[in-house]
């Protein structure tokens, strides 16, 4: 009989064999290992572009910062600036974000 602790057990094994199993699949199969599909194969991710619009995120912030402060890049604060402006947009967005989910 199908119960609740079943379904649990299932979901355990399954999320401690499937990283294992994936490995094996991978070294089976003839998958390019420099490709976005070895990366989400091995990973589990579907989703790899939250990091990749992250990186043009600070990339903005780098050239914005460049444009209005000349010469700010050989300035020993730079990353800390960079780092602190990318914090606080990271800090604004969750704060969105939990506002849309209370509503």
């Amino acid at each position: 009989m199908f119960n609740g602790r079943n379904l649990k057990f299932v979901k355990t094994l399954k999320q401690g064999i499937s990283s294992k199993l994936r490995w094996l699949m991978h070294n089976a199969s003839g998958i390019n290992r420099s490709s976005t599909d070895y990366i989400r194969m091995i990973s589990g991710v579907e989703e790899l572009k939250s990091a990749d619009l992250e990186r043009k995120l600070e990339q903005m912030v780098r050239n914005q910062l460049k444009s209005e402060f000349p010469g700010i890049e050989n300035q020993k604060s730079y990353e800390l600036v960079v780092d602190a402006v990318m914090h606080n947009y990271k800090k604004k967005e969750l704060k969105a974000q939990d506002e849309l989910l209370d509503k």
